[in-house]
């Protein structure tokens, strides 16, 4: 006991330099952390920044696709159009060939 009197005072110091080592530790692995956490988040952003960007261009480029297909849908109905007016100027000229056969008569000479 008369030891730890006398003593007491260097056991005091001793604890409170042993007490300001581990707050400095502390301070360095929050800081540790917080560095960590820094880079994790900037990871994290350029990461959604580039998924970001591939999204807009598939976007960019279904529309494409969407302007592409309603080109084709309306020249295909132009086209359509236009095989049914040829379809019927045919058939105009198919009936007036028949009609013209149909009124044509033919004179044999000797035969009356």
């Amino acid at each position: 006991m008369e030891w730890l009197i006398k003593n007491l005072k260097w056991i005091t110091i001793v604890l409170a330099f042993l007490f300001l080592l581990k707050t400095c530790e502390s301070c360095n692995r929050a800081n540790k952390l917080k560095t960590q956490e820094k880079k994790l988040t900037a990871q994290c952003d350029s990461l959604i920044k580039v998924g970001n960007n591939i999204i807009d261009s598939l976007q960019k480029e279904n529309m494409a696709k969407d302007y592409l297909i309603k080109d084709l849908s309306t020249e295909l109905k132009i086209a359509g159009i236009k095989y049914d007016e040829a379809q019927k100027r045919a058939d105009a000229v198919q009936k007036t060939v028949k009609d013209m056969k149909a009124n044509t008569t033919i004179e044999i000479k000797g035969s009356k």
